[in-house]
């Protein structure tokens, strides 16, 4: 079509899309429409480039004016690759065949039914195209359209390049840094500031109180803050608190309860340290309540780790790797151990009559404003 061909190979959740153009145009683009034939609500993908570099943007167009790159994507464009090979620009690129639930940008190929494509190009820098565009309609998930049956050329490894960029990559890496926040706020330092509360009281002294802190107070409530931002930036307030019935809805709901519930618990656990008496002869119900309401957290937290994996492995990464399963898998399993073995070998500590200072303190500074004693932010 005008020099410009499509291919589209069904790889099961991915579509692999290859576009070959006369090397010669600056910059082309392809379409899927969702109704009308031209260009509004069309999803659109511009490939440009000038011989040595190529850039690859993912674009959703609502008129007749310049599309905007998607600024709230929630599909990343992967495994980008190009080449120049018998004077044609070759680009391949993958992308979800489904889109996730609340998605506006991006459109569902179907298998079966026929869909409005559009092409335009330019041998200029990318902007209006004038005269040089085609619409059609046609099946786009068929064998005779996938290039792995067509007489297409092959792209030698050595013309590969990696330099082709596509908006969206961004993204990957903060949906990335998103789940490593989270794993580490509730799968390290909450059953570590469980753990250190819990059983080396008496072992720590003052340092018991003052690792909780730290693994709860800066590691998972810090962490967790940092996941949660990074979860809107990405998403968009709006997508981030829609509430669907899908995998992704229950993530966004449980990580917000989460959210919430750890506040509450900083909250709790700050109040109670000020609250702390030495001389107390029984522990207070709102001590309990703390504890109680750290582990019912914490278990929550570690099951939205795991909601948000399979998430991410079905939606958004291409060649996912089920090695992280079996490797946070492997860890909770060793933590769990440890937990069992402390509660059967080690007493945990109580919280009564200054029974647990390891050395009498001297002054009132001393004794009163980090106590060996103190409950603060026991998860």
């Amino acid at each position: 079509m005008q020099g410009i061909c499509t291919y589209i190979n069904d790889n099961g959740k991915t579509l692999r899309f290859r576009i070959e153009a006369q090397s010669s145009r600056s910059w082309i683009g392809f379409g899927i429409n969702k109704g009308e034939s031209g260009m509004s609500d069309a999803e659109i993908f511009v490939v440009e480039g000038d011989g040595t570099t190529v850039t690859l943007t993912h674009r959703y167009s609502t008129g007749y004016f310049l599309p905007p790159v998607i600024d709230e994507p929630l599909i990343v464009l992967q495994n980008a690759t190009w080449a120049n090979l018998n004077g044609m620009l070759i680009v391949t690129f993958d992308r979800i065949k489904q889109p996730p639930a609340g998605s506006v940008n991006v459109l569902s190929i179907s298998p079966t039914a026929s869909q409005n494509v559009i092409f335009a190009w330019g041998s200029r820098s990318f902007g209006y195209h004038g005269s040089n565009r085609v619409s059609s309609s046609a099946v786009l998930l068929t064998t005779r359209n996938a290039y792995s049956t067509q007489p297409v050329s092959t792209i030698p490894a050595s013309n590969n390049t990696s330099n082709i960029t596509s908006s969206g990559d961004w993204i990957s890496p903060l949906r990335v840094s998103h789940g490593a926040t989270m794993v580490a706020a509730w799968a390290v330092f909450a059953p570590a500031s469980i753990i250190v509360a819990r059983y080396f009281k008496s072992t720590l002294g003052i340092w018991w109180f003052r690792g909780h802190v730290a693994l709860s107070g800066f590691g998972t409530v810090g962490c967790t803050i940092v996941g949660f931002g990074l979860a809107l930036y990405v998403t968009g307030p709006n997508d981030h608190f829609g509430i669907d019935s899908t995998l992704g809805g229950t993530h966004k709901i449980l990580g917000l309860t989460v959210f919430i519930l750890v506040l509450l618990q900083l909250f709790l656990g700050t109040l109670i340290d000020r609250l702390f008496n030495p001389g107390r002869t029984s522990i207070p119900w709102y001590d309990k309540l703390h504890w109680s309401l750290g582990r019912v957290v914490a278990l929550a937290g570690i099951a939205n780790v795991w909601t948000g994996l399979f998430y991410y492995s079905q939606t958004f990464a291409v060649g996912f790797s089920n090695g992280w399963f079996y490797a946070l898998g492997a860890w909770l399993v060793l933590v769990l151990m440890v937990k069992v073995f402390l509660e059967a070998k080690a007493v945990p500590d109580a919280h009564v009559q200054g029974d647990i200072v390891v050395e009498k303190a001297t002054t009132k500074s001393e004794n009163q404003p980090v106590s060996p004693n103190s409950t603060a932010l026991d998860l």
